[in-house]
């Protein structure tokens, strides 16, 4: 089935109809379900979305390349938690603390104001 995803995303470069923001899906994991049922996880709507433009296509390419009209394709959205963006430098002090307590006692003891 590999085989097949590959030979179709040659035949759309071949083409010219393949899109830089294609390649995202193209480079995916592929995950065999069931026999019949390959599944993509996409971290953003964007990704489902581009997969959407040429899905027919990829489903139909595969269904005729392996003989297998039962070939269908699944989609999974994983959210990635997004990281807090550390901005003033009390909260950039903040959370060297968190890593090193002893910077607080630190702080304390010279006298020093992170806001400064």
């Amino acid at each position: 089935m590999k085989a097949a995803w590959s030979q179709f995303k040659a035949k759309r470069e071949a083409a010219e109809e393949l899109m830089d923001s294609d390649k995202i899906i193209f480079d995916k994991e592929l995950i065999l379900e069931e026999p019949h049922t390959i599944k993509l996880t996409f971290s953003s709507s964007q990704e489902q979305f581009i997969l959407e433009r040429f899905e027919t296509d990829l489903v139909q390419f595969l269904r005729e390349e392996l003989e297998n009209s039962h070939i269908k394709i699944e989609t999974q959205l994983v959210e990635t938690p997004q990281s807090k963006k550390l901005y003033t430098n009390q909260e950039k002090f903040e959370y060297m603390v968190q890593q090193n307590e002893k910077l607080k006692k630190l702080q304390e003891k010279l006298g020093l104001d992170p806001n400064f």
